[in-house]
């Protein structure tokens, strides 16, 4: 048999490869990226502390005022970050299945919109554009599973930028909960001691008022903790989507070998893991 022939029959049964496990990789990291209940809240936060404190802080307000503003844009960047890490993902699974891929056109506009008004840096958005562009030659292939190792390449810095860029802005969210948390908590211990403060009678000025911060401030601590449960696996969650695509890459010339779909379903299983700690903290 000539090696044309050869070449030919290779590109046929690497194009029927079944690579379910890189379809599973796709799908389940798509919708680890695509969770937003953290970014929103993180989004709301400094609002939230706003309402635990005293008219009278006037300094502390309007510093959370602009915080809350910060964070506005701030929100721009983590939509497009969510948004293009679950296309790209969901894409990857496409073409693991020999499907035609999809990236959702609007994603472009909205990194342009983000660029132009600085609530993203032209580095991270040209990122996410790139994230965009390894797809582009595989749309036009007849066997989509062929592009795979071009679009693992293309993609794996880009995406890795991103990946990097959304978990230092989930970290901060770390940090701004327990902030959050501590104004929850000051604010209403403050409340209980002015309740409880005894008149010239000796007895309590507002019992029932004491009783109601006391319960509002029980019924809070269980979703604080629930959400600093959830943040540190959520951030785990993108770190480990990010090391299964680097191994991907790193395999890149050999992406249909067994041991390679054995190691990427084994992560993916670690990525589901995490996910599903961050739901079930919800």
């Amino acid at each position: 048999m000539t090696r044309p022939a050869v070449l030919a029959i290779a590109l046929i049964l690497t194009g029927c490869a079944n690579l379910g496990a890189i379809q599973e990789f796709g799908r389940m990291s798509a919708d680890g990226a695509s969770y937003t209940r953290l970014t929103n809240d993180y989004v709301q936060s400094p609002e939230v502390r706003k309402a635990f404190t005293f008219w009278a802080d006037t300094a502390q307000r309007d510093h959370l005022t602009r915080v809350a503003e910060e964070r506005k844009k701030q929100s721009a960047e983590l939509a497009i970050y969510h948004k293009s890490i679950s296309a790209y993902m969901s894409a990857l699974a496409d073409l693991a299945g020999d499907e035609t891929p999809s990236f959702d056109p609007e994603l472009d506009a909205m990194v342009d919109a983000a660029a132009e008004a600085r609530y993203l840096t032209e580095e991270k958005a040209e990122a996410v554009r790139a994230l965009g562009k390894a797809l582009t030659n595989a749309l036009a292939s007849a066997y989509q599973q062929r592009e795979l190792k071009q679009v693992v390449e293309n993609a794996n810095g880009p995406l890795q930028k991103v990946i990097a860029s959304m978990t230092v802005v989930m970290e901060g969210f770390a940090e701004s909960l327990d902030t959050e948390h501590t104004a929850f908590v000051s604010y209403h211990r403050t409340l209980i001691g002015m309740a409880e403060e005894k008149s010239k009678d000796d007895t309590m000025r507002e019992p029932v008022a004491a009783q109601m911060a006391y319960a509002n401030l029980e019924l809070g601590k269980p979703a604080y903790a629930a959400r600093a449960r959830a943040i540190p696996k959520y951030i785990e969650t993108l770190q480990k989507i990010a090391a299964a695509h680097q191994s991907l890459y790193d395999n890149r010339n050999r992406i249909s070998d067994k041991e390679v779909l054995s190691q990427l379903a084994k992560q993916t299983r670690q990525i589901r893991a995490a996910y599903v700690a961050v739901r079930a903290a919800e």
